[in-house]
């Protein structure tokens, strides 16, 4: 029998406003696209002698998400899924395909390390950091740090790879998170562009080092990345884009291309296939494939497959035009229909040509119109894997162009939209309008079946002949409840969310199946066992919380995509001191005191309102806008409610740029801090004007503008870019800005593709220098949220972690905090295991004015209430105790020595073990670390007020009856 639960002390005795009726509406999922994983040539061991290709998860994988509206987000595996980055796009401009360029041996740089192993010493100075002061807005060098070697690797590898993206416009675009907006956009003179293919996912795009025979830190000479992109487009025809790299990334101030662009360059033109192209698959035939292409060049040798909405599928080969003309029984020409015009690409045999040499032809059922190949996956020993909207997945032979088998993926026969195809092409997964997510498995010939090393994703499987295997549908599940738009295959190093400083057992990667669609959600599998474990969900909330609180005003502001609605709060009543009462309901309905539309291209980035709710701030992709709000009474209302009536003031030219965030400062100067999408950060204050009326010089409207309210909004400082290095990997701009509670210093935190970066600023009020104080030392884990801690005085600035720890820094003495210090680096080894151990990272930090030694570490699905002046206990207490979101382990062996076994006696000898849950051992006494669980899917969460906090949740039912219908909804026992 379990031992009784011990209650723990009460920790938080405040008045929380609950607020679920905003209606924040996630959208849903277009495409979806992984990083190229990192492939090293291993030793010779296949029979002939010849080199294996191995996959290892050597770097940190990345998820690209396109979603409705034209957003891009830029999702981290290793970092408990937490979204680094994102592009917020055009509103006219959706994002229907994405596409990679790993960019291997095209000029990346490699930053210094800091040395060391993860779990020890991380060249981390706890006692005082480098003193990089800037008297002024030049740049501060600051180099680039990393607390471990998996962090620099991650770094180094993502550092030249490239994301683009095309559109339903006919246009390709590089989708840039550093400027956080399209760059270098292409018309692609092909009506739509409906499919986006890279020749990378499928090439020996090497990771520059070497695992096995060349010794320790041996370069292995893999070829490098070609940069190709091929476009299906609405007229049938395909055109092939080489990728070239341009370190021009000047932009005008309403971000867009200052010139015309030459990063992507046409080589050439497939002929018209005479219906749209729906979908390409594209295999390298370079060195090490056996093609006829140099061992420089990736194209030559390359098959290009091709899904055709008249029901076919055309296969093109790229040869040279000696062994073209050879095939076809022709003279050679020097330029034809589909001859490849770059120079880069000259072959000994002549210049380089596709040719079609295949057709396979889909069945229609009789129907009148064609079937549509909505998705063509190519394996490596010529087998074509096609999905079309009969609901079928057809296996092909390519080299032959027979069919080998069909598998039916539903029953209502409707279409199939995606397929995704393991590492070592074993697995093929598909899924489209009917959200089941089905399995088919190879089953190799007993002669060439080999089985894998363990944790080794192999990238070339055996060879063998594609009418020799026999392809299984095994298993099935539907965790969506609608369609399913995308799918793709990712690998996971690091499940306790540190970017891989902490890689599972063995240091072995886990390979990764990710899918989502209409439902806004995305879900994971364990492609190693999608028979057993169930797919896990991962909710679309926004890392950068769009809710802000004018704490004086009592007004919540929230943005979104293109309006932002400003709501009230209830005014505030005394706190009896015994008890808080039962709680009070208030109309929703009267709680929206008003709303600013903007009207623009782009969708909003940013927003941010002043304690006082007489400002809000807001940018989108092209400006900053900021507006004064005047409250009046509504006569026809009978409760006399306040409505808002903003005022848009002139902001200077030089201010005008688009910001990645924006936060005003609490300290009544009115002053805001805004960072620019090009990494620098701009001190604006708004101050009330004299009798001017604008009077003055071009130079003087460009510092200071006024309107008829006599606000003028004025430029005080700008720091630069505090950094060494600006490779695409390093230099995101700013996502998240903390001031001070007395406005002296500022924090602003800025992700990356390898560890992140925390800076602090000096901003007095009244007198003194703005100036860049410190750059905080790289952490065990990439930074996720900040917060200045410890009330008026601002004792210390709290950083938290993906993996869920955190840290705390005098940043006035440019050091660890004697908290952080006295627990200890690394710190999550001293942290309860039920809060390292959750999958959420957290987002967010709040502390109490009546109580600055408590804190609340939060996250979208809980917050963690830590109490500074108390131990940090083994495990936390879970509150409710009985909640069924609480986290469930398996007790350690220090455990069960202390309260037994507990199991179920079954005959036989057999025994069921129990897994225990925290609330089955006896509870911590200090209620320290306590986990909160009564609130879930949090946007925003803060006090404003002592012991007064504001929740913003989301209830998940809301949007998913806001969704479209969906085609099927299986009930259990209906």
């Amino acid at each position: 029998v379990p031992p009784p639960i011990t209650r723990p002390e009460q920790q938080m005795d405040v008045a929380v406003h609950r607020i679920r009726h905003l209606g924040y509406i996630p959208r849903a999922v277009h495409r979806l696209a992984a990083t190229p994983l990192p492939q090293t040539p291993t030793q010779p061991s296949t029979p002939t002698g010849g080199t294996t290709t191995t996959t290892t998860a050597e770097a940190s994988s990345y998820v690209a998400v396109s979603r409705e509206g034209g957003s891009v987000e830029l999702l981290a595996a290793d970092q408990k899924w937490r979204t680094v980055a994102s592009v917020p796009g055009l509103r006219d401009r959706e994002v229907d395909h994405l596409a990679w360029i790993c960019g291997h041996g095209r000029g990346g740089r490699r930053g210094r390390g800091g040395g060391g192993g993860c779990n020890g010493d991380m060249g981390m100075d706890v006692e005082d950091g480098e003193d990089e002061t800037a008297a002024d807005s030049a740049t501060t060098t600051t180099p680039t740090t990393y607390s471990c070697p998996a962090h620099e690797e991650s770094d180094r590898v993502h550092t030249t790879r490239r994301l683009f993206g095309a559109s339903r416009d006919g246009t390709i675009f590089e989708v840039d998170f550093r400027s956080r907006r399209h760059s270098h956009v292409t018309p692609a003179g092909g009506d739509g562009v409906l499919c986006l293919a890279s020749i990378c996912p499928e090439c020996l795009c090497g990771s520059g080092s070497s695992r096995g025979g060349g010794g320790a830190g041996k370069r292995t000479n893999t070829h490098r990345c070609g940069g190709y992109l091929a476009a299906g487009c609405g007229d049938g025809s395909i055109k092939i884009y080489r990728v070239y790299d341009d370190d021009d990334d000047d932009d005008n101030e309403n971000g867009e291309d200052s010139s015309p662009s030459k990063t992507l360059d046409l080589i050439s033109t497939l002929p018209s296939a005479g219906k749209p192209v729906l979908s390409l698959s594209w295999r390298s035939g370079g060195a090490g494939s056996g093609g006829s292409g140099s061992s420089g060049d990736v194209l030559g040798g390359s098959v290009l497959h091709a899904g055709v909405a008249d029901g076919t599928i055309r296969r093109y080969d790229c040869l040279s035009a000696v062994d073209a003309a050879r095939a076809s029984g022709t003279s050679a020409h020097s330029i034809s229909t589909g001859s490849v015009l770059s120079g880069a690409a000259a072959q000994p045999g002549g210049a380089l040509r596709w040719r079609s040499t295949h057709r396979m032809t889909v069945e229609s059922l009789g129907r009148r119109s064609a079937t549509k190949v909505w998705s063509v996956k190519a394996l490596s020993d010529g087998t074509v894997v096609s999905a079309d909207s009969l609901g079928n997945v057809h296996f092909w032979d390519g080299n032959s162009g027979t069919l080998m088998c069909k598998f039916v993926q539903n029953e209502n026969r409707t279409d199939v939209l995606d397929l995704a195809v393991s590492a070592n092409e074993c697995k093929v997964f598909a899924s489209g309008v009917d959200c089941r997510v089905i399995c088919i498995e190879r089953i190799p010939p007993i002669s060439s079946a080999a089985p894998l090393s363990a944790g080794v994703y192999q990238a070339t499987p055996p060879k063998f002949h594609p009418s020799d295997s026999k392809w299984v549908q095994t298993q099935a599940q539907r965790p969506h409840t609608h369609d399913v738009k995308s799918l793709c295959i990712c690998h996971m190093k690091d499940s306790e969310g540190a970017a891989g400083a902490k890689p599972n057992a063995k240091g072995l990667g886990r390979e990764l199946l990710v899918s989502g669609g209409i439902d806004t959600k995305l879900c994971t599998y364990l492609v190693s066992n999608f028979r057993k474990h169930r797919a896990k969900k991962l909710f679309p909330w926004p890392t950068s919380t769009p809710v802000s609180v004018a704490r004086d005003r009592r007004v919540l502001a929230l943005m979104r995509s293109e309006r932002i609605d400003i709501y009230s709060l209830e005014s505030s009543d005394p706190i009896p001191s015994d008890s808080l009462g039962p709680p009070r309901i208030v109309d929703e309905d009267k709680t929206l005191i008003g709303s600013i539309e903007i009207s623009s291209l782009y969708n909003l980035v940013c927003a941010d309102i002043s304690d006082d709710g007489n400002l809000i701030a807001a940018s989108d992709g092209a400006n900053l806008m900021i507006f004064s709000l005047d409250y009046i009474g509504d006569e026809a209302d009978e409760d006399r409610r306040e409505i808002i009536v903003p005022t848009k003031l002139k902001v200077p030219k030089k201010a005008r740029s688009a910001c990645s965030a924006v936060k005003f400062a609490n300290d009544g100067s009115d002053r805001l801090f805004c960072a620019t999408n090009k990494g620098t950060i701009k001190v604006i204050q708004v101050v009330c004007g004299g009798d001017k009326n604008g009077e003055g010089d071009d130079e003087d409207d460009d510092n200071e503008m006024e309107t008829a309210e006599t606000k003028i909004v004025k430029l005080v400082h700008s720091f630069d870019e505090p950094t060494s290095s600006k490779s695409r990997a390093k230099s995101f701009a700013a996502s998240e800005l903390a001031v001070s509670p007395d406005g002296k210093w500022l924090a602003a935190s800025r992700y990356g593709m390898g560890s992140g970066t925390v800076l602090l600023f000096s901003v007095p009020k009244v007198g003194g220098d703005y100036k860049h104080s410190w750059s905080l030392p790289a952490l065990e884990a990439p930074p996720s949220c900040i917060k200045f801690l410890g009330g008026e005085e601002a004792d210390s600035l709290a950083v938290g972690c993906s993996n869920n720890s955190f840290y705390l820094f005098d940043h006035e003495q440019r050091k660890l905090s004697d908290w952080s210090q006295d627990t200890g680096f690394p710190m999550s080894p001293s942290m309860p295991r039920e809060l390292i151990h959750r999958a959420e990272y957290p987002t967010r930090m709040a502390f109490n004015p009546a109580n600055p030694s408590k804190f609340l570490l939060g996250a979208h699905g809980y917050f963690c209430i830590v109490d500074l002046d108390q131990p940090i206990p083994e495990h936390s207490n879970i509150f409710p105790p009985d909640h069924v979101r609480a986290r469930r382990h398996v007790p350690s062996k220090k455990q069960r020595a202390r309260f037994g076994s507990v199991g179920d006696n079954l005959g036989s000898g057999r025994k069921r073990k129990r897994s225990y849950s925290s609330t089955t051992l006896v509870a911590e006494k200090s209620g320290n670390f306590t986990i909160c669980l009564r609130y879930g899917n949090m946007l925003f969460m803060d006090f404003i007020a002592d012991n007064e906090m504001v929740v913003v949740e989301q209830p998940w039912m809301d949007i998913v009856n806001a969704l479209p219908d969906a085609l099927e909804r299986r009930v259990y026992g209906a």
